[in-house]
């Protein structure tokens, strides 16, 4: 069975739940006056009971939160071509602030290329695929998502990166990323 590679997810609130989420990132941790970049986790049971219209929303998909975390970028290449370590396959990402002008692309990469990627130890500690080296013709776009405005599940297997679209956008561009207990991979069948 082949995965697309994302789905959007309607909700009324997004603004709403985006501002909160803001919110709670500028009184309740310090990512973003200490210059954070990239992945960052934060709490997500503090997070849910400070925004309980975001548990409703993930209450409504029958979705239980496994992880929470934020993405904070200023520039192309902070978040470059990569494939997410397992277990978990579909995730959710939520837009938070500064999307427009900004790009989520997923790409295909030539097996003989992918199969012999060298491993490297991620900022998690985990063994990922280095997809560094392999040559641009090797790499073909599958999907781009530009200016996100709406909730996402994405194929997190699927390689992917995020590039910066116009050189006026505001940042940083922040978006609340979110792992399940439960199997939300049908969403992108």
């Amino acid at each position: 069975m082949t995965l697309r590679p994302y789905q959007t997810l309607e909700c009324d609130i997004t603004q709403h739940i985006s501002d909160k989420i803001y919110d709670f990132l500028t009184v309740k941790t310090n990512l973003l006056v200490n210059g954070c970049i990239g992945w960052q986790f934060i709490n997500k049971t503090e997070l849910l009971l400070d925004i309980p219209e975001l548990l409703d929303f993930f209450a409504s998909h029958k979705m239980a939160v496994m992880s929470a975390s934020v993405i904070i970028l200023y520039e192309t290449g902070q978040l470059p071509l990569h494939i997410d370590e397992l277990p978990i396959v579909a995730k959710l990402n939520f837009p938070v602030r500064n999307t427009v002008g900004w790009s989520t692309r997923w790409f295909t990469i030539d097996t003989v290329e992918l199969d012999s990627a060298p491993t490297m130890t991620n900022q998690f500690g985990a063994s990922v695929m280095d997809l560094h080296n392999i040559p641009d013709q090797k790499i073909t776009l599958l999907a781009e998502l530009a200016d996100m405005s709406t909730p996402i599940i994405f194929n997190s297997r699927i390689p992917h990166d995020v590039i910066k679209t116009s050189d006026d956008c505001n940042v940083p561009r922040i978006i609340a990323s979110f792992t399940f207990f439960n199997n939300i991979e049908w969403f992108l069948v």
